[in-house]
């Protein structure tokens, strides 16, 4: 489980995405202009030495030095990046084609760069793959399931049978305390997926997940694996908290 908190956070001074204030003009009096947000593409970037932990790791259990995890989690901070993304509205359950095609192309950015730092081959997004995804996101929320309860075999089973394929799926979200959506703009969206990428790569509990976004090429076509992204949610989970499910599809 991943925890992967939505709300947009400021920057701290010092990183790519630090704010950056106007200098003063003399005038003492005069009202601070508010600083501007540096915004920039974000990427994810693994410690010297996590491959090689992780290749030799018991990927069920994490074996990687303390050092390495908290570095990467330490290192790999989101941040806002654009205006155009904290100004963009968006309904998480009901993206629209172009959000979908943005939050896609987010998501395999982080995760083909951190494949390439790896040697292996990227992902690649169609309209297909998006298909795929969003029917694994309806069947989750019609049998009531989601990050509280872990992956849901039944729906994506029935998602295998019907396209013919093998999926392999990664799953984050939130930490399901939360009783209303805060997933509100883009921005919200993008940071909620760099939490789980995060979260996913650098666990003090497993690295299995880690080992497929880094190794995992298609059982069916292992020259060109397809990807897509989605999200479920439950009005109520176990807990009677809403809950959103982020569902990151590869076969």
């Amino acid at each position: 489980m991943f925890n992967s908190y939505g709300s947009t956070t400021k920057p701290s001074a010092g990183n790519s995405g630090s704010q950056v204030s106007k200098p003063n003009t003399g005038n003492q009096g005069q009202e601070t202009q508010p600083s501007q947000p540096a915004y920039s593409k974000n990427y994810v970037k693994l410690p010297a030495g996590y491959l090689e932990a992780v290749k030799n790791a018991n990927c069920e259990k994490t074996s990687v030095p303390d050092s390495l995890i908290i570095k990467g989690t330490e290192e790999n901070i989101f941040h806002s990046e654009s205006k155009a993304d904290d100004d963009m509205k968006i309904n998480s359950e009901r993206l629209t084609p172009a959000q979908e095609l943005e939050i896609n192309d987010f998501a395999l950015r982080l995760i083909n760069n951190v494949r390439l730092q790896n040697n292996q081959s990227p992902w690649y997004y169609t309209q297909e793959s998006q298909h795929v995804a969003n029917r694994v996101a309806y069947l989750y929320e019609q049998d009531g399931k989601g990050l509280s309860t872990w992956h849901d075999d039944k729906a994506l089973n029935q998602v295998d049978s019907e396209f013919g394929i093998h999926t392999a799926e990664l799953m984050g979200g939130d930490n399901v305390n939360y009783k209303e959506d805060y997933l509100h703009t883009m921005t919200d969206l993008k940071h909620a997926v760099y939490n789980d990428v995060v979260g996913m790569l650098f666990s003090t509990v497993e690295l299995r997940h880690a080992q497929i976004m880094l190794t995992y090429n298609s059982i069916d076509h292992p020259e060109t694996t397809y990807f897509g992204f989605s999200v479920s949610w439950q009005e109520r989970n176990k807990d009677g908290h809403q809950e959103h499910s982020d569902h990151f599809i590869a076969y």
